[in-house]
């Protein structure tokens, strides 16, 4: 018996599988933000603390205003307090694309690595 070849789906057969999973986050995500369903209760469901780096404290003050803003609109799940901003100047920061970018939901680097929830980044 010769080698198995790999099991390839159709290129749209991916993408919608792609997309029904991304649906599926969002939908779960939605659920935790204040006045859903699921925002009492985030344990086990979301991270005990989101970590934001900056290149110093200006931007870090920038972040935290951002942050400031999101939740007080109601787009952050749990409490303000779950999100850290830290200045950390020293990072080196070699690498294109190291360093966080800014807010609106894509700077918040998310990272569980014992448990993939809905927002793995």
């Amino acid at each position: 018996m010769g080698p198995m070849a790999p099991h390839f789906r159709g290129v749209d057969t991916e993408q919608r599988a792609m997309v029904a999973g991304a649906e599926a986050r969002l939908r779960e995500y939605r659920r935790m933000l204040p006045g859903g369903d699921l925002a009492t209760s985030l344990e086990g469901r979301f991270w005990d603390a989101v970590v934001v780096t900056a290149a110093n404290e200006a931007q870090a003050g920038v972040y935290r205003a951002q942050l400031d803003q999101l939740h007080s609109r109601g787009q952050l799940p749990g409490e303000r307090t779950r999100y850290l901003v830290v200045p950390d100047p020293g990072r080196a920061r070699g690498v294109q694309g190291d360093a966080s970018p800014p807010l609106g939901g894509r700077g918040v680097r998310r990272r569980r690595p014992h448990r993939r929830g809905p927002l793995q980044g």
